[in-house]
């Protein structure tokens, strides 16, 4: 399942689809404008690493890293940089070098996918603090948009979502689909109207 997800996640393709489907699925499920490009200009600049908001949304919890929450195994990879390493390793004359400099590329590519997949997070949370939420309200609006990290109770639920690729980001998916339609019936209307519509005109 692991390299399954993660062969899927790392194709150009599906960052540059997963670009395009999120902004509109995010304006039919949150509170939110519906300046598809304003909220891409907007999450671009909240997801820089040197803003103050990319601090409190890292530190809210609302950030994500690919299909997980920043967790986990997080120590291994900031562990890293650390072994390979300074100045000696540019010079690639041994196989941990070359390991080395290929896991820089790696993580660079990792470090684009993980800012894609939170832009639109950034514009939810840009956008909450503007409605007068707090930091932590703001980053928990961000992180619900959709949060990859709930896993459910049931222990066959639990045991298939951790076997069976991105049938828990389908279920999650769904729940907040559900309770957008629920809390919000006409914007998410409004939105699959529209939606619709570009798609019977293409």
């Amino acid at each position: 399942k692991h390299y399954l997800t993660l062969g899927v996640t790392v194709a150009p393709s599906f960052r540059i689809r997963n670009l395009m489907r999120d902004p509109l699925s995010a304006i039919g499920q949150n509170e939110m404008s519906y300046n598809v490009l304003n909220h891409l200009i907007e999450g671009f600049k909240g997801t820089d690493k040197k803003s103050t908001q990319y601090a409190q949304m890292l530190f809210g919890g609302g950030l994500m890293r690919f299909g997980t929450s920043i967790e986990g195994d997080r120590a291994e990879h900031v562990r890293r940089p650390i072994d390979a390493g300074v100045e000696e390793q540019t010079i690639l004359d041994n196989p941990r070098k070359v390991k080395a400099a290929l896991g820089k590329v790696w993580d660079a590519w990792q470090e684009f996918g993980d800012r894609m997949e939170n832009v639109n997070r950034s514009a939810v949370y840009q956008q909450a603090i503007a409605r007068g939420a707090t930091p932590l309200e703001a980053a928990y609006a961000a992180r619900d948009m959709l949060d990859f990290s709930m896993q459910g109770s049931w222990v066959a639920v639990r045991f298939l979502t951790q076997i069976v690729p991105f049938l828990n980001a389908r279920a999650q998916g769904l729940y907040k689909l559900g309770r957008a339609a629920k809390n919000d019936p006409k914007r998410l209307a409004y939105v699959s109207g529209a939606v619709a519509l570009a798609s019977i005109a293409l």
